[in-house]
């Protein structure tokens, strides 16, 4: 009996990560709160789930978005609602720091000149879904590149 306790207790840690139900943070993050655990990882799915729809300046359902029209979508169907626009969300969500960006977080992203211009739902190990530009679809896109890294303006955590 004591073998078997102690396979068990063994192999139990490796089930679980296994599974994902035991997730390592990305280096420099602070640890999510449960409720932000939660609410992001279901956002960052949802928003993943959209992968592909078409962009449609002005969208904000599966058969056409636009970037601010894709967050409102993607956190309503989470149960949260946020304004329609970029700068309405950018207002609305309060901040956090690059490094402690978590699953679910909306990013936002500057012009050339420094105005907001572009908003996104991070998805974890630094990539993010955005719906980009006309004539193209909802797709993911990595944070840490050179462009996206460069037209940071910030983070917010809706409920945070």
């Amino acid at each position: 009996m004591k073998a078997s306790a102690l396979a068990l207790c063994c192999l139990l840690p490796l089930l679980l990560a296994l599974s994902g139900c035991a997730q390592w943070p990305e280096p420099g993050a602070a640890a999510p709160t449960p409720v932000q655990s939660s609410v992001g990882s279901k956002v960052a799915k949802l928003a993943e789930l959209q992968v592909g729809a078409p962009y449609l300046y002005g969208g904000d359902t599966p058969q056409g978005f636009d970037c601010s029209g894709l967050v409102e979508y993607v956190y309503g169907q989470a149960g949260l609602k946020l304004p329609r626009t970029a700068e309405g969300q950018f207002n609305e969500t309060p901040r956090v720091d690059y490094a402690t960006v978590q699953p679910g977080d909306i990013l936002f992203f500057r012009s050339d000149t420094g105005s907001l211009m572009h908003v996104g739902i991070y998805i974890g190990s630094h990539w993010f879904v955005h719906a980009p530009d006309s004539g193209k679809t909802v797709s993911t896109a990595r944070l840490d590149s050179e462009y996206w890294r460069g037209h940071f303006l910030g983070a917010g955590r809706p409920g945070g």
